[in-house]
Formats: C-alpha cells, sequence, structure tokens
C-alpha cells in the first residue's frame, strides 16, 4: 500500500512536471510568433531594392566600419583595466569598498543622454575639462566616441568579471604564490584560464554595449555624417530626415551584430563554471 501511494505521488509530480513544461513551450512559442509577427511586417515593407542600395552606401559602410573599429578598440583598452580592477575589488576588503564599486557601476547605471550631458559639460565647462579637450581634442570628434564607449564597457566588464573572479578558489592561487609566482604572474598564468570563458563573455558584453550606445555619444560627439556617425547614429539621422527604409535596413544591420555578440555570449558563458569548456 504504501508502495502504490509513493508511485502515486510520484505520477502526479510528474504530470505537474511535463505540465509546467507544456506551458513553458507555449509561452515561448507565443512569444516567439509575436516577435517574429512584429518583425516581419515591420520589415517587410523594405524593399530588397532599397535594402541591398542601404547596406552598399557611404553612408552605412562608414558607419558600420566606424562602429566596429571604435566598439572594439575601447573595449579592448577597458578589458585590460577592468581584469586588474575587478582582480583588486575581488581579492581585496577595504575602506570605500562598496563606494567605488558603485561608483564603477555609474555610467552603467546612468542613462545615456544624462552620462553625455556630464561629459559634455565637463569638457566645455570646467577649466579642467577644457585643458584636457585642448590636449585629446575630445568634443564632437571622433575621440568622443571612444571615451563614451570605453567608460560604459569598462562598467559592465569590471562587475561581470568580479563575479566570475569571486567564483575561483583562491586555493590554486595559494599554490602558485608557494611554487614563487607572484600576483600579476598568478592572474594571468592561474587565474585568467580558469575563467577565459567568462573574460569572453565579459568582453562580448562590452562590446555590445559600446556598439549600441546612442545617448552618450550623440550628446558629446555629434552626429556629424561621415565623421561621428556611427551605426546607432546613422539610425537617427535617417529617421531625424525620413528615410524610414533606410533606417529600417540600418536597424536590422545593428540587429545581426547584435545577435553575433549575443550567440558569442550564450556560447562563452556555457563554459564559465570551470573555464575549460570551449564554444
Amino acid at each position: 500500500m504504501r508502495c502504490y501511494r509513493m508511485l502515486a505521488r510520484l505520477s502526479r509530480v510528474r504530470i505537474s512536471f511535463d505540465g509546467a513544461r507544456l506551458a513553458g513551450a507555449l509561452l515561448l512559442v507565443l512569444s516567439l510568433g509575436l516577435f517574429l509577427t512584429v518583425l516581419i511586417s515591420t520589415f517587410s515593407s523594405v524593399g530588397l531594392k532599397e535594402a541591398v542600395l542601404t547596406l552598399t552606401s557611404n553612408e552605412v559602410s562608414f558607419a558600420l566600419s566606424l562602429s566596429l573599429t571604435t566598439s572594439a578598440t575601447s573595449t579592448l583598452i577597458a578589458l585590460w583595466l577592468s581584469i586588474h580592477v575587478a582582480y583588486f575589488l575581488s581579492r581585496y576588503d577595504f575602506y570605500g569598498k562598496t563606494l567605488l564599486e558603485v561608483l564603477i557601476l555609474l555610467p552603467y547605471a546612468l542613462t545615456p543622454v544624462a552620462l553625455g550631458t556630464l561629459l559634455l559639460v565637463f569638457f566645455s565647462r570646467t577649466s579642467f575639462g577644457v585643458f584636457l579637450d585642448s590636449l585629446f581634442n575630445v568634443v564632437f570628434n571622433v575621440n568622443a566616441l571612444l571615451l563614451v564607449q570605453f567608460l560604459v564597457s569598462f562598467s559592465v566588464m569590471t562587475n561581470a568579471l568580479k563575479s566570475y573572479l569571486d567564483s575561483v578558489d583562491v586555493e590554486y592561487e595559494s599554490v602558485a604564490y608557494s611554487l614563487g609566482y607572484d600576483r600579476l604572474r598568478t592572474l594571468y598564468k592561474v587565474t585568467l584560464p580558469m575563467i577565459k570563458n567568462g573574460v569572453i563573455t565579459a568582453y562580448a558584453l562590452g562590446f555590445l554595449k559600446a556598439f549600441s550606445d546612442f545617448g552618450a555619444s550623440v550628446m558629446l560627439a555629434g552626429a556629424t555624417l561621415f565623421k561621428t556617425s556611427t551605426l546607432p547614429i546613422t539610425i537617427y539621422l535617417f529617421m531625424s530626415s525620413g528615410e524610414v527604409d533606410k533606417a529600417l535596413t540600418a536597424v536590422g544591420l545593428d540587429a545581426l551584430v547584435s545577435m553575433f555578440a549575443l550567440i558569442v555570449i550564450k556560447k562563452s558563458a556555457a563554459g564559465v563554471k570551470y573555464g575549460f569548456r570551449g564554444f
């Protein structure tokens, strides 16, 4: 009798589990259906010839090249700094640590327009900012794009890398120290290889944040065609001039780049736990 009751309970759990899976599958299908309906109905208004002409136009070619170049460069520089800052925050406790972590996250937490406004006022209305602008030619220039993208990518990457470093058992580092490794060599030879997929994920997250930035970039760098017109800014310029089909085509290109970055994030995140699973 007891065995029968146990089997009955297990069967009810099984039915409940199957019901939850079915509900989840239906919700996924409905969500994808709604998303695809919006996507297809929106882009179906753009003719193939118009899309090809837009993708091969000088405006879009320049925008894509500028976005990829500045995003990759600024994120790579930010990654190097993020690794060291995240390691410091992960391994040491000190007075004011929480405040420092909040300040690092601030560029990510602020709305892009607010961040751009703060930077523009700093470089145009403070003596030190004006001095820096005279040296590095920041405002309404490509250097403004690099600065904004560096700040937002550094913020998101430092937070992500700290989480990965917190998960590493410090005993491995203690063994390396006992073998004569210093902290820097231990970081690069022992710790980072254990979270290599985490580093890839962090870089992809930072790149995605830098690539997609609009508000801060347009505030500090301006929206000058063939100078500071990244892909998001070019979409804005197309919409401002009423060229909706061109804007939608550029949106599709933007989505493809973002999807590729998201695939990298998902693939690399699958092996973050031990750091040895690849793609």
